[in-house]
């Protein structure tokens, strides 16, 4: 009701209002859905979690494409079928969880009572939650309002390829998180540098696709060649919001840490907010817009990990340093080099990274190996 409000009173643009309106739409159905799908992954009902979220894409999708062919393009028709792929994904979570969802009303008490301790520690969390949203959506919002909506949408392309791979990391977030909660805190410090060495040493070697995916890309949208120069610029926030959303957030829910969870994501907003300022209105400069949401993850990403590595107190400073390094080079080559021998530069800094932790490498390794082993022998 207060989004529709504001749509209705506070903006002129009718597609921005209807828009708008869409979106308080959308949060009165992903509310209970999402507060649903958190209870399936507590109670470690993953496969029904994965189950209810693959279906919402694939209703979307057949949505989306059914309109497409029968030549519809409108943009309220497509997010027409994103509610639409919502409100069934929420009518089978209540079927799911109807134990939960249809109780008698003489139970509302005790659920008022558990209400208050939820709300004051989901509260943080949400705000946490609401922050990291914001890092990102500041410098999106000042791109589209100083300049236009043509280069916000070249600018879109790169940005939601990235976040295309977010996805994925996400999802296997879901499943880490009960895990950390049923291990012993003695043991949490281990398992974070095995964790970590496993999610990095894949997703810094991924930033090896990204001159063969330019070049596929450029002749498949040659529109879009121009704009897909940035990606040399924003892939690495790949790197950045894997290791928090996977690792770092996990981690820190795990170990009850919401405040301060909720603390840095704002400090990030503050900074954010700043560093967009100067470089979007004051600079007036787009390459360096773009860049400052890498630099702003980055830093998120890296007071979190200190705050992480110094509660676990570990050892990983070094290891972080050659990260950023990495990341560094690859943005400095790919930028700098328009041409495959920015792959031979990065890859040979990400070998040196292999050589460096090859030590850690072997036991994960090995774990690894007899993990497939045991697999095999059971079959």
């Amino acid at each position: 009701m207060v989004i529709g409000a504001v749509a209705y009173f506070g903006v002129d643009d009718s597609q921005k209002q209807i828009v708008l309106i869409l979106t308080g739409t959308c949060c009165i159905l992903q509310l209970p859905r999402t507060l649903l799908q958190y209870i399936l992954q507590i109670t470690d009902r993953i496969k029904d979690y994965a189950k209810n979220y693959m279906l919402e894409k694939i209703v979307y999708a057949v949505c989306v494409l059914s309109m497409l062919a029968l030549g519809q393009k409108n943009f309220v028709i497509l997010i027409s079928a994103d509610l639409f792929a919502r409100l069934v994904t929420l009518v089978l979570l209540c079927i799911q969880c109807k134990d939960m969802v249809f109780r008698k009303l003489s139970c509302v008490g005790i659920g008022v009572r558990e209400s208050g301790e939820n709300i004051a520690i989901g509260s943080k969390l949400m705000f946490a939650n609401i922050a990291g949203l914001l890092i990102n959506g500041i410098v999106r919002f000042a791109i589209e309002n100083h300049w236009n909506v043509e280069t916000f949408g070249k600018v879109s392309l790169t940005m939601t390829m990235s976040n295309m791979l977010m996805v994925f990391i996400s999802a296997v977030s879901v499943v880490i998180y009960p895990m950390l909660k049923q291990t012993p805190e003695e043991r949490l410090a281990q398992m974070y540098k095995t964790i970590r060495m496993m999610l990095m040493i894949p997703v810094l070697g991924m930033l090896l696709v990204y001159y063969p995916a330019k070049v596929l890309l450029s002749g498949w949208l040659p529109q879009y060649a121009e704009s897909l120069k940035y990606m040399a610029l924003l892939f690495p926030m790949c790197v950045y919001e894997s290791k928090v959303s996977l690792l770092i957030n996990t981690y820190l829910k795990a170990l009850r840490k919401e405040k301060m969870m909720m603390y840095i994501n704002w400090g990030i907003v503050v900074i954010s907010c700043i560093i967009t300022g100067v470089v979007v209105y004051v600079l007036d400069n787009l390459t360096l817009s773009i860049a400052s949401l890498t630099v702003i993850l980055a830093l998120r990403c890296n007071i979190a990990e200190i705050y992480l590595i110094r509660t676990l107190k570990i050892s990983s400073g070094k290891t972080l340093l050659f990260e950023n390094g990495l990341a560094l080079i690859f943005i400095v080559s790919s930028w700098m080099i328009q041409s495959w021998f920015c792959m031979l530069i990065y890859g040979a800094a990400y070998l040196a990274y292999l050589f460096y932790n090859k030590e850690n490498l072997r036991p994960l390794i090995e774990q690894m190996r007899d993990g497939v082993f045991r697999k095999i022998r059971r079959k």
